[in-house]
């Protein structure tokens, strides 16, 4: 799964451009997706979702402060 992610993230990165979060989370959803893969269309959804949760959590976490220091400023 590691070289899945690994090859999603530079494909992405790649062909969109940018090297972001974004890139983190949909290659994180589309390795659980095929990782899933066998299982049917049903394995293909929990593995894109669970994909999903993890690095959509993992994105929130590596940019914490950031977040936190963008709503302070907001507040001022």
């Amino acid at each position: 799964p590691a070289l899945l992610y690994s090859a999603f993230g530079v494909v992405i990165e790649k062909t969109r451009g940018a090297e972001d979060d974004l890139n983190t989370i949909a290659a994180g959803t589309l390795t659980g997706m095929l990782y899933k893969s066998t299982g049917g269309m049903r394995g293909v959804a929990r593995g894109g979702i669970a994909g999903l949760t993890l690095t959509g959590l993992y994105a929130l976490y590596n940019n914490w402060e950031h977040m936190k220091g963008s709503i302070a400023r907001q507040s001022l």
